[in-house]
């Protein structure tokens, strides 16, 4: 039987489970009529409108597995920005290396976190419990079968 590294309560529950179970989403559609009288007139409006949103508990969101880094965001932000500096300050081709050089390596960096790191920390996440008695996150232990007689 698992138990809880900590207390030893086999009260616990999967990380993932406890992720899951604390998101909710919602979607629909809204229609309204509106009425009114004024000093031209009366007059009659209909709308609608769509929703769509997510929800999240503090415990899921406590919960939430690690995140990869981003790699096109961040390497569109610095091309922008060497952009904006070759557009408007034309002179200072030094910074726009700079910026092209610095976003460079942190593309990579993000790169080599989630070839090399994520993974790991993904599968640690996914194999982790919730002790549901005292709040501890961690691996389960597994609990030893009593000997049989002899």
């Amino acid at each position: 039987m698992l138990a809880c590294g900590a207390c030893k309560s086999e009260n616990i529950q999967k990380l993932s489970l406890v992720y899951k179970g604390g998101l909710s989403h919602a979607q629909g559609k809204e229609t309204g009529v509106g009425l009114g009288v004024g000093v031209g007139g009366g007059g009659v409006g209909i709308g609608s409108s769509k929703y769509k949103g997510t929800s999240q508990s503090l415990l899921s969101k406590n919960a939430a597995p690690p995140v990869k880094r981003k790699l096109l965001k961040v390497g569109f932000f610095y091309v922008l920005g060497a952009w904006l500096v070759y557009q408007f300050a034309p002179g200072n081709l030094g910074i726009v290396l700079l910026l092209i050089a610095a976003g460079g390596f942190h593309v990579f960096w993000n790169w080599r976190y989630n070839k090399n790191t994520f993974p790991g920390l993904f599968r640690k996440w996914d194999s982790s419990f919730l002790c549901l008695k005292c709040g501890e996150i961690s691996l389960p232990m597994q609990e030893q079968s009593p000997a049989p007689p002899a």
